[in-house]
């Protein structure tokens, strides 16, 4: 029975280690010296027809900057058309985005006056896309582009092998927010990974739903109940074997919220919604020996058995005291370090300060708790994918 409870507890802290410590290591081995070797555009090539799709509510503090950084861009803009869906926004975004329509003639604004969620209003400005159109990019309303954005994620559309190309997001933020420095740690972390997965063979596992674009031919209708389109357009575009890749060259700026309650609900959703699309796609998590399905299990499943795991873990090691294997002192020791670290940082956060290690633990902690949440959500059962939006420092 020790034994047993050793080995489990083992191959549970193990599968942990390897999602997020080995596994981008063993990518880093596979695509070693490796780079994108598919047919590309050049500036000088006859260049697709974009379409830029996006919802926003009540963001009249970014919405101005976001509309002109989209037109602000080295890509020819009599390729390039915006269409943006207000979602029963109560601030002045209606009012501003009126004005830019008339300095952008290519600019379509849709205002909705009943709240209808992110998934709902891309369904219905969708239908207005030109039908020459051969490059959709959907963003998010706080997110703003460079002057090549554009051009290098619609470059990798010259071969027909390429479904999507995922954004480069850099995050902005302030250091001496509670988990703004975590959040950012993740991101460009995850944006790696997923730079790494598209050199395997095209195999990124959903691209971030701050930017991406995507063939037209593969944009699909939303559910109108799920909470992550973006991940289930990116399994889309997997099921259907063509390729996902993210270019680092098409940069974009997010900020961040920083702050640990609204990060908490907003993992929450994410993980509900993961869980959706996982269900949705079951061909792909079936197929583990292939390249894709060892990406998607590396990199996802495994994230989202974490916290069984960790709750295995803890039981076991709970179990081995019960059977005197581990002596008292040393659960005692665990659990308080356990309250003394967690107790310091709420201390830390509220002098506004931080010890990194300290904060990174909690945070570690905070997202798999809301992953859990997130999965008795998703049991439950999701009627709708209307949700309050993060509140941004812009906000």
């Amino acid at each position: 029975m020790i034994y047993l409870l050793i080995i489990l507890i083992g191959v549970c802290s193990f599968l942990i280690f390897y999602s997020y410590v080995l596994y981008p290591m063993v990518l880093n081995l596979l695509v070693k010296n490796k780079k994108f070797n598919h047919i590309q555009y050049q500036n000088t090539d006859h260049l697709p027809l974009i379409s830029i799709l996006f919802s926003a509510l009540n963001e009249e503090n970014i919405i101005e900057k976001k509309i002109h950084s989209l037109f602000n861009t080295s890509y020819p803009l009599d390729k390039l058309e915006v269409f943006v869906g207000s979602d029963q926004s109560t601030d002045k975004t209606n009012e501003i985005l009126k004005k830019l329509a008339i300095q952008y003639p290519t600019l379509h604004c849709f205002f909705f006056d009943t709240r209808r969620g992110k998934a709902n209003v891309l369904n219905e400005i969708k239908k207005n896309i030109p039908s020459f159109t051969e490059v959709i990019i959907l963003t998010d309303a706080n997110v703003i582009f460079t002057p090549t954005t554009l051009f290098h994620l619609a470059k990798h559309f010259k071969d027909p092998s390429i479904g999507q190309v995922g954004a480069n997001i850099i995050n902005e933020f302030d250091k001496n927010k509670a988990i703004a420095q975590q959040e950012s740690f993740y991101i460009q972390r995850e944006n790696h990974i997923k730079y790494l997965e598209g050199l395997y063979d095209g195999s990124m596992i959903g691209a971030f739903g701050a930017c991406y674009a995507i063939r037209k031919d593969l944009l699909i209708e939303f559910k109108s109940t799920y909470l992550m389109e973006d991940f289930y357009l990116s399994l889309a575009v997997l099921e259907k074997k063509f390729k996902a890749i993210l270019d680092k060259e098409a940069i974009c700026y997010e900020d961040l919220p920083g702050n640990i309650e609204e990060e908490y609900k907003r993992k929450k959703r994410i993980s509900a919604g993961n869980y959706q699309n996982m269900m949705a796609y079951p061909s792909l998590f079936l197929n583990v020996f292939s390249k894709v399905g060892f990406c998607y299990w590396s990199h996802k499943i495994l994230r989202w058995a974490t916290p069984f795991f960790l709750i295995i873990i803890s039981i076991g090691i709970l179990a081995l005291y019960l059977l005197n294997f581990l002596p008292t002192f040393l659960i005692t020791s665990i659990i308080t370090f356990c309250v003394f670290f967690w107790v310091i940082d709420i201390i830390m956060e509220k002098a506004h300060k931080q010890i990194v290690i300290l904060r990174f633990a909690r945070y570690f902690i905070l997202m798999n708790l809301a992953m859990l949440q997130g999965f008795f959500m998703y049991l439950k059962g999701i009627k709708t994918n209307v949700w309050t939006p993060t509140k941004r420092e812009n906000n």
